[in-house]
């Protein structure tokens, strides 16, 4: 395979003008063109019910950029996306100000994936998602724009253009996905699975590394931090590498990277416009146990889900999407440790940032 372009530029406010100008220097440098006339998904990052300002979505300005050039070209444009809270979606997108687009641009839609009919999409070859349940409107629209946050993850390290993809899997389907790939290679392997299934009908890869999340992302753990730049790609892999260089990451510990490679989907080789100045970056540190150590080891975690008492609101969502159902509400959550699977589900979701993660070797 040749190398695979991406474009960067810096970019350090969410001005929707400067942020077309350069998608369109973009999309020239990297010969995509916008389709005309035709029906085009836009999939961001809508994790939970937050405000722009928190920085765990993609920002609007970032996604109203994109719609604009869209609209300009006649296109029917959808905005979806699930978020990890079941049945929070359409509260996530009006928190984030991304429902409101639809009022300020006019003809686009912005509705919950769950709420399209499903279609099974399968793969004989793949580990974990043999058979995977994902709406219809992936098929439905000619193309899909791809439209990520730059985060840290505590599972796999970091959140960029592949990991993005997860939100395709509507509702609880999430929480089952985490009970079949618990490792953080395992998940990985899951995720790329995913990438596949949807990777044909990319058009183009846009990270929102305006301001990113590092820390004990993806969630409210996260630290809002000024990366300052936007990237896109045609190959998702390929911006996730570039991104890589641009937080000062050696892509090797993000597992999705190279299993992509492994499996054919980017050469893992990329040629980028510009080099950008490397930024601190936090992520978290790797679990020490490889896979096949994993289920025999679970007694023994780096970092163990933990409410902080005086931050709780009782309001049960950890409860509510713990894969492995784990967490009892008795007033304040209760984890039962020896079936917990360290997915930090709980901790990404969590409403209140009220959920620490205790560097414990013993439970």
């Amino acid at each position: 395979m040749s190398k695979s372009k991406v474009y960067l530029e810096n970019c350090h406010a969410y001005d929707v003008e400067a942020i077309q100008r350069i998608i369109v220097d973009a999309l020239e440098y990297l010969d995509v063109r916008i389709p005309r006339e035709t029906s085009v998904l836009l999939k961001p990052n809508v994790l939970s019910p937050h405000p722009p300002e928190r920085h765990i979505t993609t920002h609007p300005a970032v996604i109203e950029a994109m719609a604009r050039l869209l609209l300009d070209n006649g296109n029917d444009i959808v905005i979806a996306d699930s978020c990890g809270q079941p049945g929070g979606t359409e509260n996530a997108l009006e928190k984030s100000q991304i429902a409101a687009l639809k009022t300020r641009l006019g003809n686009i839609t912005v509705r919950p994936m769950e709420e399209y009919r499903s279609r099974a999409y399968s793969n004989p070859r793949n580990r974990f998602l043999r058979e995977v349940h994902l709406p219809r409107i992936l098929d439905d629209v000619e193309c899909i724009i791809n439209l990520p946050k730059l985060k840290s993850h505590m599972l796999v390290k970091l959140t960029a253009a592949v990991k993005n993809l997860f939100g395709c899997i509507p509702g609880g389907g999430k929480q089952q996905a985490h009970v079949m790939a618990p490792s953080a290679e395992e998940f990985a392997e899951l995720l790329v699975e995913l990438y596949e299934f949807i990777r044909p009908k990319i058009l183009i890869n846009m990270i929102d590394a305006v301001v990113g999340l590092d820390g004990f992302g993806p969630g409210t753990g996260g630290r809002p931090n000024p990366v300052g730049f936007i990237g896109l790609s045609a190959d998702a892999v390929a911006l996730d590498i570039a991104c890589c260089g641009a937080i000062g990451l050696d892509p090797s510990l993000v597992h999705t990277i190279q299993l992509a490679v492994d499996r054919g989907l980017s050469s893992g080789q990329i040629e980028t416009n510009k080099d950008l100045r490397p930024v601190r970056f936090r992520v978290p540190k790797p679990f020490p146990f490889r896979t096949f150590l994993f289920k025999h080891v679970s007694g023994l975690q780096r970092r163990k889900p933990m409410g902080i008492t005086k931050k709780c609101k009782k309001c049960g969502v950890c409860a509510k999407v713990c894969p492995a159902k784990c967490i009892a509400m008795d007033g304040y959550p209760q984890w039962d440790y020896s079936e917990c699977i360290y997915c930090y589900c709980c901790h990404e979701t969590c409403p209140h940032a009220a959920i620490r993660l205790k560097i414990s070797l013993f439970v």
